[in-house]
């Protein structure tokens, strides 16, 4: 089900739901429970677009730092290649 069938279900369910001769309490609950999980469809991508530009943001800083120390450690070995080599010949 697709996110345009949702609203409009959704959207029906809201418009409905004080017809259907539900107790008082009930039926504000549910519409107030359908509101908020109307609202949470709506803002949650949003909210998710920005917790994900956040951890990507960190990850960039951590892979840069590992990186770094990576080129380090192989720099090591290459240089010992280079002597045994030199020494063979």
């Amino acid at each position: 089900m697709g996110k345009n069938n949702f609203y409009i279900f959704l959207g029906a369910w809201i418009a409905i739901l004080p017809f259907t001769g539900i107790p008082g309490v009930w039926r504000n609950g549910l519409v107030s429970t359908s509101g908020l999980i109307l609202i949470l469809v709506v803002i949650g991508p949003t909210i998710l677009k920005k917790l994900n530009k956040q951890k990507t943001k960190r990850r960039s800083k951590t892979s840069a730092d590992s990186y770094i120390g990576d080129s380090n450690a192989t720099s090591i070995p290459t240089k010992l290649l280079d002597n045994e080599n030199s020494v063979d010949e």
